[in-house]
């Protein structure tokens, strides 16, 4: 862990001990959750059902004239597999002071980008915590310093100083959403013990990104940059089991690694309301030395809102995704800058396709968010993402509904079908899932 990093934590740690207990606020909830795989597993060893507690606390402090705020929130999973999906992690825990028109942050938190419903291209500063859930909503707490400038004239302005990287961390063992090398026929963990970067200073190189906002009436608009380790891992192969066919000199995957190369990506944002419509746009133009590429998600939302006799708004979302992503091939890139051997890769290297990384590339999302508007704040988004081309599908449901206070219930599914064989869905083909949540908030 780089010193910057080190002095922040012991800064907030030493200002947490000088605060009086009668100043803080503190909440969190306990979650009893049950996942369950209704399809047979595609490989030997997966379990169809898991159950998992998970705990979050919520404690915050703030000075008489909200100058000064202290926000920590630690989180912790225990599952009944014996894979990923029982870990911690802190959330947030930061420092912010607010003067006039600015703001300066230093610790952990989360920072979220983008205005689009079915995929979040711009949002790039916390790594997304994959084994917590699987659309990636869920992101890790990223170690940050960030100075905040505010003004009506010129908007707001952002910049960030990320001192440390977090790996991507995957399901593994008697889990689903398994990953596999392009090309090979079994699944294989990630050896986190190899993994590569494409950067000397690996973890511990300083990214720096910023972001540019401002509002014009009815429009919104936001530019954004950012330089440094892309939270998007490669898989490689990290160990090959030996083969004697000399039709296949590459031999079988025992286990992948991760690769993780420099990048600088430019986002922009946008969305108009008109009325009942809102018209979103997002899109990023992305370079590494593994090819550069555009991407972005294009459409609409329409809302019904205070609909007789209940009151209930329903909105519509439909939306483009697009990407010109091609062939990620890291055997461009010299071995030695990789920093493993030659031929680790096998006598011919198995080059990834760019939608296996990135599988949006010609898809149209429709979906409709409903929301009750009553005092148990029932609400669900269903959705569909339709690969124009291969047929591919993904529906998605997510709802929520509480129970007096304290209790929350959620219901979420999640199905695949048509998956093709060089998307990174494909050795998750038959792993449609459907949790139950509930949640006590305290």
């Amino acid at each position: 862990m780089t010193k910057a990093l080190s002095s922040t934590l012991a800064g907030i740690g030493l200002l947490f001990s000088q605060l009086s207990v009668a100043d803080f606020d503190a909440g969190g909830f306990v979650e009893a959750e049950f996942r369950h795989y209704p399809s047979e597993a595609l490989f030997e060893g997966q379990k169809r059902s898991f159950s998992s507690i998970a705990l979050q606390g919520e404690f915050s402090w703030s000075s008489e004239n909200e100058d000064h705020e202290v926000n920590f929130k630690p989180f912790g999973r225990y599952s009944s597999s014996d894979g990923n999906r029982s870990h911690a992690d802190i959330r947030e825990l930061y420092y912010l002071y607010s003067g006039t028109g600015w703001q300066l942050e230093a610790g952990f938190n989360k920072v979220y980008w983008g205005v689009a419903e079915s995929a979040h291209l711009v949002d790039i500063i916390n790594q997304t915590d994959v084994v917590e859930s699987f659309n990636g909503e869920e992101k890790l707490g990223q170690p940050l310093i960030s100075l905040g400038l505010e003004n009506d004239a010129f908007g707001n302005i952002d910049f960030y100083v990320l001192p440390y990287f977090r790996e991507r961390k995957l399901t593994a063992n008697d889990e689903p959403y398994l990953i596999s090398f392009p090309g090979k026929d079994s699944t294989a963990n990630i050896n986190y013990d190899k993994t590569l970067y494409e950067s000397n200073s690996e973890e511990n190189h300083i990214d720096v990104a910023g972001r540019w906002a401002q509002s014009f009436a009815d429009a919104d608009i936001a530019i954004s940059i950012f330089h440094g380790t892309d939270r998007e891992g490669i898989p490689v192969i990290s160990d090959l089991i030996e083969n004697p066919n000399p039709q296949d000199p590459t031999g079988s995957v025992k286990s992948l690694t991760m690769y993780y190369q420099q990048a600088t990506q430019i986002g922009l944002e946008m969305q108009y309301l008109w009325d009942d419509l809102f018209l979103k746009f997002e899109g990023i133009s992305k370079y590494q030395n593994t090819g550069n590429y555009l991407a972005y998600v294009a459409g609409f939302e329409y809302t019904l809102s205070d609909m007789e006799p209940f009151g209930q708004d329903i909105g519509f979302l439909v939306e483009y995704l697009w990407n010109n992503r091609d062939i990620v091939n890291i055997a461009s890139m010299s071995y030695k800058a990789l920093g493993i051997p030659q031929g680790s890769f096998g006598s011919n290297y198995l080059p990834v396709e760019g939608n296996f990384l990135s599988p949006f590339e010609n898809d149209v999302f429709v979906g409709m968010r409903f929301n009750m508007n009553n005092v148990d704040s029932t609400q669900f988004v269903a959705g569909l993402i339709h690969d124009i081309e291969t047929h591919s599908q993904m529906s998605t449901f997510e709802g929520s509904t509480r129970i007096g206070d304290s209790l929350k219930l959620s219901v979420n599914a999640y199905f695949l079908s048509n998956i093709e064989e060089n998307s990174s869905l494909y050795y998750s083909r038959r792993d449609d899932l459907v949790e139950v949540k509930a949640a006590w908030y305290f």
